[in-house]
């Protein structure tokens, strides 16, 4: 909801001077899918490329700019393989060259890196909860002294008429306080997360010395990150001396090339591009990644996957629920009626 007040505030106000809307072709969807749909409104879109790492290049932004361009978004750190954005250095080059709004995701980033709004010099800034362990469902937006936008929901005049409604007192709260526990414990916790994923990573490239690594390198992107592609194989779920990297974690590679993160890095061979639900997460006491086998190198099998580890990507196999053995045992009933063997 804040990425869409964001660039539907920003568009509909300062339609006057212009149509033309500039996004990163990385951006999450929340960005994206909202830049789209105002294209299909009669709004000029230009989606960004990135280079290998998945970094926006500020030479293709300074290219893009118009005089009619009245919002630029390029997310703080991205969310599928970590690599973080210079924008600080693409806001002040939008604002010297243009008169355009500049606004950036900064969701996957809190909690993870300084997120301070002066040093970034952006004009808006998104954040949600969930990403600190707050409450989900509630997130924020930065909105610059100065800078117009049109609310998207109307009514109540809350929040200096941006949003009405009545405000979520408990999820405010909450948010808050998360965000102050998180920014308190952040470089001791990315300290600690920045070895579990060398450790992880030093497993997996020992198992697969051909697995290629995605994204930015250690230090340009954010440190519970550690992501790979595999050559091209049979890509199905593994299970590795009781611990299991389920099928459902697998989506198509297309979806990596479309946003550019392995097809502007070179990694136009077919691949299956697995991704867990979450990366390296805080709330741990573990100072190193307990991996199947004792740490021994992964088995061949885990050839034809790409691997974006996290806290559910090597997790353990979890027995099937007295719902799924009722399912299993009526099928296997139904099976037998038929006289098929089971």
């Amino acid at each position: 909801e804040a990425d869409n007040l964001a660039l539907r505030g920003v568009v509909h106000r300062l339609h006057s001077q212009g149509g033309h809307v500039i996004v990163s072709s990385i951006e999450h969807e929340a960005v994206l899918e909202t830049a789209r749909d105002l294209s299909h409104l009669g709004f000029e879109l230009t989606e960004l490329p990135v280079d290998g790492a998945g970094r926006v290049l500020p030479e293709s932004l300074e290219a893009a700019l118009r005089p009619e361009t009245v919002l630029v978004s390029v997310m703080l750190a991205n969310n599928e393989v970590g690599t973080i954005e210079p924008v600080r250095e693409l806001a002040e080059l939008t604002h010297s060259k243009s008169r355009a709004v500049f606004h950036t995701d900064a969701t996957q980033a809190l909690g993870k890196l300084k997120v301070d709004v002066q040093e970034l010099g952006v004009d808006l800034l998104t954040v949600s909860a969930h990403k600190v362990y707050g409450p989900k469902g509630v997130g924020a937006l930065f909105v610059r002294h100065g800078t117009s936008l049109d609310p998207i929901i109307t009514g109540g005049g809350q929040e200096r008429t941006r949003r009405s409604g009545t405000e979520n007192v408990p999820g405010i709260v909450g948010f808050g306080v998360a965000s102050h526990l998180a920014e308190s414990e952040r470089e001791r916790e990315m300290e600690r997360q920045a070895a579990l994923s060398a450790d992880l990573a030093r497993w997996i490239q020992a198992g697969v010395p051909d697995a290629l690594p995605t994204g930015a390198p250690t230090g340009e992107r954010l440190a519970n990150f550690c992501t790979f592609v595999f050559p091209a194989g049979p890509g199905r779920g593994l299970r590795l001396g009781g611990v299991g990297l389920h099928q459902w974690l697998l989506v198509a590679f297309p979806r990596a090339a479309r946003h550019g993160l392995l097809a502007t890095a070179g990694r136009r061979s077919p691949a299956a591009h697995a991704r867990p639900v979450d990366h390296l997460g805080g709330r741990g006491t573990g100072r190193r990644v307990d991996l199947p086998g004792g740490g021994r190198p992964p088995p061949r099998r885990l050839r034809g996957l790409a691997l974006i580890p996290g806290e559910v990507l090597i997790a353990p196999a979890r027995p099937a629920s007295r719902q799924q053995t009722r399912k299993r045992a009526c099928s296997t009933s139904r099976t037998r009626r038929r006289g098929s063997r089971p």
